[in-house]
């Protein structure tokens, strides 16, 4: 595994996280890669199209493997959630289908075990409003590997 990224890499998988937390069907995927880099500052970035677009519809891919691109759900993408001392916390996706919830966190670097308990955090926050079956995941885009955390 790499412990280090390259200067391209690492814009790379921004442009890949940003991306995703705007994707809401895979006929989004060229639409939202082109809005993303044509933003101000973000049009030198147009050689890493292709690249972007390869790796966004293979995590798409996973996302559909497990049924979390169905219709059925609800999207909320980077939504703000507030934990007793004030802090604000923001997974990048989460499903909401009636009374149950998946949490998907994105990350493009390297495992740490951190991300574990910011998932657990998440659903923790998550359950105080009222969604009571909850399961958190950690999509690392660059492995294409999903890792159930609670």
């Amino acid at each position: 595994m790499k412990t280090s990224f390259t200067s391209d890499e690492i814009i790379i998988g921004n442009l890949i996280h940003e991306t995703i937390s705007y994707v809401h069907t895979k006929e989004d995927i060229p639409k939202i890669i082109n809005t993303i880099l044509s933003k101000n500052g973000n049009q030198g970035f147009r050689k890493f199209t292709e690249t972007v677009s390869q790796q966004v519809h293979a995590i798409w891919t996973l996302l559909e493997g497990r049924g979390w691109t169905s219709t059925s759900f609800e999207i909320v993408n980077e939504c703000d959630l507030c934990d007793e001392r004030g802090m604000l916390h923001r997974p990048d996706r989460v499903l909401i289908h009636g009374d149950t919830g998946i949490v998907i966190d994105f990350k493009t670097g390297k495992k740490d075990e951190k991300y574990h308990q910011q998932v657990k955090e998440y659903c923790r926050l998550l359950e105080s409003t009222g969604i009571s079956n909850l399961t958190g995941y950690l999509l690392y885009t660059t492995e294409k590997e999903i890792v159930k955390v609670v």
